[in-house]
């Protein structure tokens, strides 16, 4: 197991990539996004430098509110291009791993299923041909709960065998009674390359609290991730303004993680 952090995107790049350094982490979850973080702002050689100097691996990760399923084809296509910018700016600085966000950007309720998922299809195959080309492994991540959201997303892992799967424990506790991190496990843990978290109470309400700080039962959801075999990166996705709760999220996570035998 490897663990991360994610930068804060309102921080210097620089500053949280040093940050990350001094807290011991192993690898940064870079997302590229505004007002500190987006392509306009960074230097990809820069970028490279810093991560060598300060001995951190990468993950790569896109904004969550990019339209990527956009019912307005120009909007859809230019939330598309900003991706293929972003992973061509991965590919210069290392990174092997991209996430993307299955969710809706449109009020869902009134388009039919086929509209729904024949938006998400052509994202995804533009991007797929185009991490493909780079060598770099593009990730679904879950987002909300609702019957169409895992219905796109199953279909869309049964029709790109090259997508890959990120478990957002934090995001499998949202709209509903229980987490369903299991329920993720048991469809897609061979699909599994990446996981984030952090915590919450629940609701519709992504707090990204310190873990152990929420309603999710960190000590049962940690021993279902282990017993699933998997043994990969995992990010604190943690923005509290305490940012020592990173640290402390870090070493509750090993001793549960150890205790997990």
């Amino acid at each position: 197991m490897k663990i991360g952090m994610m930068n804060h995107p309102g921080s210097s790049l620089a500053e949280e990539i040093q940050f990350a350094s001094n807290l011991g982490f192993d690898f940064l979850d870079l997302t590229l996004e505004p007002p500190e973080a987006s392509l306009d702002r960074l230097n990809a050689e820069d970028v490279r430098h810093l991560m060598v100097q300060n001995n951190l691996e990468l993950v790569g990760h896109t904004a969550w509110y990019l339209p990527l399923d956009s019912p307005f084809e120009s909007i859809r296509k230019s939330a598309v291009d900003i991706v293929l910018d972003q992973l061509n700016f991965f590919k210069k600085i290392g990174t092997t791993h991209v996430s993307i966000h299955m969710g809706f950007s449109y009020p869902h309720k009134f388009f039919k299923y086929t509209v729904k998922y024949s938006l998400w299809e052509k994202t995804i195959e533009t991007l797929l041909k185009k991490a493909n080309d780079l060598e770099i492994t593009l990730m679904l991540e879950n987002t909300l709960n609702t019957a169409d959201h895992h219905r796109v997303m199953n279909d869309l892992f049964k029709q790109f065998p090259e997508l890959a799967f990120h478990l957002d424990i934090g995001h499998a506790n949202l709209n509903t009674q229980v987490n369903l991190t299991p329920y993720f496990l048991q469809k897609y843990k061979n699909r599994l390359c990446h996981v984030h978290l952090s915590d919450n109470f629940g609701g519709n309400r992504d707090l990204h609290l310190p873990i152990c700080s929420g309603s999710i039962p960190y000590a049962n959801i940690i021993s279902q991730l282990k017993k699933s075999g998997y043994d990969g990166s995992i990010t604190l996705e943690i923005f509290s303004s305490e940012r020592q709760y990173l640290r402390l999220s870090r070493e509750i996570l090993r001793c549960m993680w150890t205790a997990e035998r």
